[in-house]
């Protein structure tokens, strides 16, 4: 099959790209910096790649870039430069189906959210939830994969974790989070892109090995690094002046207020009862000690 590849050189993409380089797959990179894709297939053994400096948020490029594909792994990257995240969901949700639709591409892997579900009002929850609609509309064979929190989130907060000994949310320190390593999303991403038997509209939740609160993120935090870690809870209108310190502006503010209001809320998108498929084994203290740490 040809499979092509959004977000190729994210979190998640490097991870797709990692295990399907290992198939007979024929791999479309669809990629803003081509610099960057050729890095990541220099410790990769595979002659079946193709790289496409594509902007997904234009539909008339994806659609070129998709051409004869068969499979299309598609999410939503971090964009902050438009008027707001609806904005850049709308453009890079058309850019995906019409290039399903012109193409005759058969099978769809989309990246989506917990609470995928719970409709309007959760900021990017919501507009995964439209995705999800969209790309029902235009193939028969949709699998939308469901994660928690990305562990890799904690990088953000790296320096005042490893210099200041203290990381922030504004959820309360009891509220149970499924957190999820990126890699964990890009293994089962990867299965079923490689899969070419799997058929229906089909949800695959991917929720990490345990739902973890900020006060036993703490004590992980604190173990893993043997040095004390602590948690400073701060309320959503500080993290929303935060937001705005990082030069967003008040739509894009507003967007991420209620996304974060989703998330911590106990009855909000994470109040799901998780299963024994739903959990993936990264733990927290893989990724402190991989990807937090500093190496030598």
């Amino acid at each position: 099959m040809k499979i092509a590849i959004a977000g190729a050189t994210g979190n998640v993409g490097k991870i797709v790209i990692k295990e399907l380089a290992k198939t007979d797959h024929e791999l479309v990179l669809l990629v803003k910096d081509i610099n960057a894709a050729a890095k990541v297939l220099e410790t990769l053994n595979t002659d079946k790649t193709i790289i496409q400096q594509t902007n997904i948020l234009n539909t008339d490029e994806v659609v070129s870039a998709t051409k004869d594909c068969d499979v299309l792994f598609w999410m939503v990257p971090p964009i902050v430069s438009l008027p707001s995240l609806k904005e850049v969901y709308d453009k890079v949700i058309t850019a995906g189906t019409t290039a399903v639709a012109k193409n005759n591409i058969n099978r769809a892997v989309i990246i989506s959210s917990l609470g995928a579900h719970r409709g309007s009002g959760l900021g990017t929850i919501s507009y995964v939830g439209i995705m999800e609609d969209e790309f029902k509309k235009v193939t028969d064979n949709v699998m939308a994969i469901r994660p928690g929190y990305f562990m890799e989130n904690f990088i953000l907060q790296k320096e005042s974790i490893l210099n200041k000994g203290f990381f922030t949310f504004p959820f309360d320190d009891d509220h149970k989070i499924p957190f999820v390593s990126s890699d964990d999303i890009g293994f089962e991403a990867a299965k079923h892109l490689a899969n070419g038997n799997w058929k229906g509209h089909l949800i695959k939740r991917v929720m990490g090995p345990e739902n973890l609160t900020c006060k036993q993120i703490e004590n992980i935090f604190t173990e893993t690094l043997n040095r004390p870690v602590v948690y400073k809870q701060e309320s959503y209108d500080a993290v929303k002046k935060t937001y705005a310190q990082f030069g967003l502006n008040e739509a894009i503010q507003e967007e991420f207020y209620d996304l974060l209001k989703a998330l911590g809320d106990k009855n909000g998108a994470y109040s799901i009862e998780r299963t024994a498929e739903d959990s993936t084994p990264t733990t927290l203290e893989s990724v402190i000690k991989n990807k937090i740490l500093p190496t030598e």
